[in-house]
């Protein structure tokens, strides 16, 4: 949902207010469009109330991945959550759509501390 410019995005998320039903849009929504590709931009962050009345943080990272789950739960440690809690990663994890176990993932870039 990024990449998606002006009202379309909003309207999404208009239209998906609940935590959770949001998460399962946008897990849906991955399963349907099937990228080859994910990049986050974590050039900065957000921390608060979002999506947009939250604390700009500079992180200072880009990251990239094949599999989407993997890009979110890793990107989710160096932010310091628990990526389960988070609806997205969570609805993806127990579909094993991308990723059957934790211990699966294969992780090449610098060392993540939190």
């Amino acid at each position: 949902m990024g990449l998606v410019p002006g009202f379309s995005k909003a309207k999404q998320h208009a239209l998906h207010q609940n935590r959770g039903i949001f998460g399962e849009f946008l897990v849906d929504l991955n399963e349907a469009v099937t990228p080859d590709y994910f990049f986050m931009d974590a050039v900065m962050g957000m921390e608060g109330p979002g999506p947009g009345r939250g604390i700009p943080v500079k992180i200072g990272l880009l990251l990239g991945s094949t599999n989407p789950l993997i890009l979110d739960l890793t990107a989710s440690k160096i932010a310091g959550y628990e990526p389960l809690v988070i609806p997205t990663s969570k609805t993806a994890f127990f579909r094993k759509r991308w990723l059957q176990s934790e211990e699966d993932i294969i992780y090449d870039g610098p060392e993540i501390t939190i």
